[in-house]
């Protein structure tokens, strides 16, 4: 009784947030069971991670740009040209 329980419990198909969970808090044991079963379920969790990990740069890349020309500006401000020297005050996007 106990070993057919036990199969009906193996046969199942892992669930993927299980599966995601599982690879942070048990990662031997969930790829021991992505071996041993098999099943696609490995693939929806890898897209998530990937999309997890360059979502925040995607976002991040044009507000830290925003800043770093802001900064750049108000640098560039400070200081002043030489006598003599013509500043162009015009920079290109």
């Amino acid at each position: 009784m106990t070993d057919l329980a036990e199969s009906k419990q193996d046969a199942t198909p892992t669930p993927w947030l299980k599966l995601f969970g599982g690879i942070w808090l048990r990662p031997a044991a969930t790829f021991h069971r992505i071996r041993e079963h098999g099943g696609r379920g490995w693939m929806i969790t890898a897209v998530l991670a990937i999309i997890l990990t360059t979502l925040p740069v995607l976002v991040a890349g044009p507000l830290l740009q925003a800043q770093a020309q802001e900064a750049f500006l108000a640098a560039q401000s400070q200081f002043e040209a030489p006598p003599g020297v013509e500043v162009q005050q015009d920079i290109p996007a």
